[in-house]
């Protein structure tokens, strides 16, 4: 990694600026989540308690939270309209006062002379690289710089939340129109520097989570299938079981050791699909145990596929990006005795 992408992995907390605390912990980094299955689970409370539909949102796996999807602003309506859905309560965070450049797609041209944009994941890594390293994320704390308290407002006094309010809904107000990150975010002399780190790291990240997802699905096997031995609950095993067939199809669809795997007439690897099909076409007293050594194979080929990719990744980019303090990587679960 060169000397400008280990300058601006994160510069800390700023002092004088009021900061909050919201959703993320402490010790938490905003790339690479920790927990890619937990933070699955997180999202959709993150997207409801915003206000937002999950189509309004950028939810990439490769990042810890959603992150609000710019749009076009419709002609006529003030700056504030773009986000008339979300809670007011919420417009202090600095994920709804990103400046243009953030805030828009890249798009380059390739040696075939195609236009390519810059896709969810490479955004979602570019916006969570400038938070941290830009400070206005606190990876130590996991808090927030309040912007709405750089313009001297407070979000808990009702009558700034009725300001708010009436500025989301189109009312010109000058302290809400001017307030811009911009000049906090410009942490590099090339205002562009994000967009060339992010895309160094997109690949190995992507593997990582990946292989993280099939840890943890593994682990999730391991463990159903110890909790069975336990009690002997069929029907709590294929809860179970279909749990970590859904999930599995919401992270690792399309994925194979070796990358993107096999796929149907529709672009889909039809695994996880597959697999709740025969779950559903058994007897609701019927033990499902060679389905699980289906899954805890397929998961572990994915798992060790990928392997190699993370170790390397925390070789060669983790300490010049901001992935946060996990010298433990993944801890990788053991292989467990066929049912």
């Amino acid at each position: 990694m060169n000397a400008h992408l280990a300058s601006s992995t994160g510069s800390g907390r700023r002092e004088g600026v009021k900061y909050r605390a919201a959703v993320t912990k402490p010790g938490e980094a905003l790339i690479l989540p920790q927990s890619p299955i937990d933070e699955l689970l997180r999202a959709s409370d993150f997207i409801a308690e915003l206000g937002l539909h999950r189509t309004e949102v950028v939810d990439s796996r490769l990042v810890a939270l959603p992150i609000p999807r710019y749009t076009e602003q419709p002609e006529g309506e003030g700056r504030g309209a773009r986000w008339s859905s979300v809670k007011p309560e919420w417009l202090w965070h600095p994920f709804f006062w990103l400046p243009e450049r953030l805030a828009s797609r890249y798009a380059t041209t390739g040696d075939d002379g195609q236009r390519v944009v810059e896709s969810d994941d490479q955004w979602a890594l570019r916006v969570m690289w400038e938070m941290t390293a830009s400070g206005l994320y606190d990876s130590e704390s996991g808090e927030w710089v309040d912007v709405l308290s750089l313009a001297g407002l407070n979000i808990d006094d009702g009558a700034t939340a009725m300001r708010i309010t009436e500025w989301q809904l189109g009312i010109d107000d000058p302290d809400l129109d001017n307030l811009s990150l911009d000049a906090l975010l410009r942490v590099e002399d090339d205002p562009d520097w994000a967009i060339v780190a992010a895309g160094s790291i997109e690949d190995p990240v992507r593997r990582t989570v990946w292989a993280r997802a099939a840890n943890t699905l593994l682990d999730w096997c391991y463990r159903t299938e110890a909790d069975y031995e336990d009690n002997h609950d069929v029907q709590r095993l294929r809860r179970q079981i279909s749990s970590i067939l859904r999930t599995g199809q919401t992270f690792l669809t399309g994925i194979t050791s070796d990358g993107f795997g096999s796929h149907n007439a529709e672009g889909i690897d039809p695994f996880w699909a597959d697999q709740i099909s025969v779950l559903d076409s058994t007897r609701e007293d019927e033990l499902p145990s060679l389905l699980m050594d289906e899954i805890s194979v397929h998961c572990g080929d994915i798992r060790d596929g990928h392997w190699e990719a993370t170790e390397r990744f925390w070789e060669d980019y983790a300490a010049d990006t901001p992935v946060g303090d996990q010298t433990a990587n993944i801890t990788r679960v053991d292989d467990g005795e066929d049912w």
